[in-house]
């Protein structure tokens, strides 16, 4: 009902909004189908969506997306947020606000005992958000793409690196 105030822009950039949360839904979906017929235990789900690099995929994957469509940042946090709890919707939002303040600490951490965890939880976060811009960007300009990088990790848990769009 309350579609029927939202100017035809509004609508066309939420739509938008909604293509991306699907094509990241369908990614996880394919794993979490592999694990309900018993492919992969509970423990590697948990482990593999909980992972760093999970985090900044998605990250990276929606924000690209975002911030082509809004100039506010109010708008973008709200959409984030929107396609988060819309895969994950208990845990999404607080998810990947923990493994974003630990990439941010990483830094500081450095110099401790912590260095080796410390420097994997970086790397993969990182390299999970250039892989989730990355695929993004190829997805937009060739419709035939299926972005895959994140279905790829979640099945097997080696990271791959996006090839960078032309």
């Amino acid at each position: 009902m309350f579609d029927l105030f939202k100017s035809k822009a509004r609508r066309e950039k939420e739509a938008q909004v909604d293509r991306i949360g699907r094509n990241l839904f369908r990614q996880i979906a394919l794993f979490r189908d592999k694990c309900r017929d018993g492919e992969f235990t509970a423990d590697v789900f948990k482990e593999r969506a909980n992972h760093s690099y999970t985090a900044g995929y998605l990250i990276g994957f929606i924000d690209e997306k975002l911030s082509t469509l809004f100039d506010s940042d109010v708008e973008k946090s709200k959409y984030m947020t929107t396609v988060i709890t819309g895969i994950f919707p208990k845990t999404g939002v607080s998810f990947l606000q923990t493994k974003y303040t630990a990439r941010v600490l990483a830094k500081d951490l450095c110099s401790t005992d912590y260095a080796t965890r410390v420097e994997g939880h970086a790397d993969a976060f990182d390299l999970g958000i250039e892989n989730g811009r990355q695929e993004l960007l190829v997805w937009e300009d060739n419709p035939d793409y299926t972005p895959h990088l994140l279905t790829d990790f979640l099945m097997t848990g080696k990271i791959n690196k996006a090839q960078p769009s032309h």
